[in-house]
């Protein structure tokens, strides 16, 4: 018997296309690599999305993820959080961040994890030609689940507003 690996590796792409009364094109790709091992996790993941309207581009946008946790005891763990954004539309240039996190499983076996978690850290970004830096802090929430027929649910949600200035926030989903 294969000893199974550690590692899952996962790829999507999306096209869609509309010619009639409005021509429309949206793409999306989508890489996510997992680690999953005894008390260890690790996830990288890129996502890209593109769509334009007519002639003109209404979606464009590259999203990156690095991310390491470790189980503590019982359902609590720590790890560290990096992602980059660059978004054409909302003229960002660069936006990268870096939070510790710590966080709660609710439940956690071979099939199912429900987890929360909160970050505080910095962000660094790019926008409008402005650069600047902030504090920030993150709640998150994510979600997956196995089916009996080997199909693998995944789901996340996370809000990202900055200390200073709550107004000024970041919704992924």
């Amino acid at each position: 018997v294969e000893p199974i690996s550690p590692w899952e590796v996962t790829g999507a792409a999306g096209l869609g296309l509309s010619r009639g009364n409005q021509d429309t094109l949206n793409a999306s790709a989508q890489f996510l690599a997992t680690y999953l091992k005894d008390a260890d996790e690790a996830v990288f993941g890129i996502d890209y999305t593109y769509g334009e309207d007519g002639s003109i581009t209404t979606v464009n946008n590259v999203h990156g993820l690095a991310a390491y946790n470790r189980t503590l005891a019982g359902p609590f763990y720590a790890g560290i959080l990096a992602e980059a954004w660059y978004d054409e539309i909302a003229d960002l240039d660069y936006r990268f961040s870096v939070m510790p996190t710590a966080g709660f499983y609710l439940i956690k076996n071979d099939t199912t994890v429900l987890a929360l978690e909160g970050s505080a850290g910095y962000v660094w970004e790019e926008q409008d030609s402005i650069s600047r830096g902030y504090a920030a802090f993150r709640l998150g929430q994510r979600f997956s689940h196995t089916t009996a027929g080997g199909v693998k649910l995944t789901e996340s949600v996370s809000w990202m507003p900055e200390f200073e200035d709550t107004d000024n926030w970041l919704l992924v989903a």
